[in-house]
């Protein structure tokens, strides 16, 4: 069984794009069900918008209900259980391997590992642009978007500490691979900081 995890997202009666068969992106989850693994994308809401949160602590939550049911259901075998997520999935595979040993192996790509020294980073495509301070991504994504932080790090140190995989390393101890490219929005120095 792979696991595709992304925060946020919330299954409905349409099948997420990753899902559909002429899928063109290379994350088409098809390819996987192609060669024999069965794959399942759980839901993981996210709190209320304006609403601080702890966005890595909540992710056990929508996954491993989940998991433990495919297991139940005969779909996955328990030793045979694995993780792969992108972008804030990338940030999901990190929190979860630092909350539980549930999974055999896993793969990060383009995952947030440490939410203050995501916060102070700027898009790295953006830094061959001209107008490189107009773009406060990172910033808006962790304080009001996906994260749901709530505030700056100065004035929540605590929140994005406890939230960040990074503080948590020590506990990690299935086998990830860290897929990162050095112009992804999220930035290289991510998973170098993990590694």
């Amino acid at each position: 069984l792979v696991v595709e995890v992304y925060p946020g997202r919330v299954a409905g009666p349409t099948p997420p794009a990753l899902f559909e068969l002429n899928n063109s992106l290379p994350l088409n989850l098809q390819l996987l069900a192609a060669r024999g693994y069965a794959v399942l994308q759980p839901s993981m809401p996210l709190g209320l918008h304006g609403v601080a949160g702890d966005p890595m602590l909540d992710l056990p939550k929508g996954v491993l209900p989940a998991v433990e049911r495919a297991i139940e259901l005969g779909v996955a075998d328990p030793e045979l259980v694995f993780l792969f997520g992108h972008s804030f999935g990338g940030f999901g595979v990190y929190g979860l391997l630092a909350l539980t040993r549930r999974f055999r192996a896993a793969v990060a790509l383009a995952g947030t590992a440490d939410l203050v020294s995501a916060y102070g980073t700027f898009d790295p495509r953006d830094r061959y642009e001209d107008d490189l301070a107009l773009e406060l991504f990172q910033l808006a994504l962790l304080e009001v978007g996906q994260g749901r932080l709530g505030a700056a790090p100065w004035r929540d140190a605590e929140r994005y500490l406890r939230n960040s995989p990074l503080l948590y390393a020590d506990r990690i101890e299935t086998p990830l691979l860290i897929i990162q490219g050095d112009l992804d929005y999220v930035p290289i120095q991510q998973g170098e900081e993990l590694f």
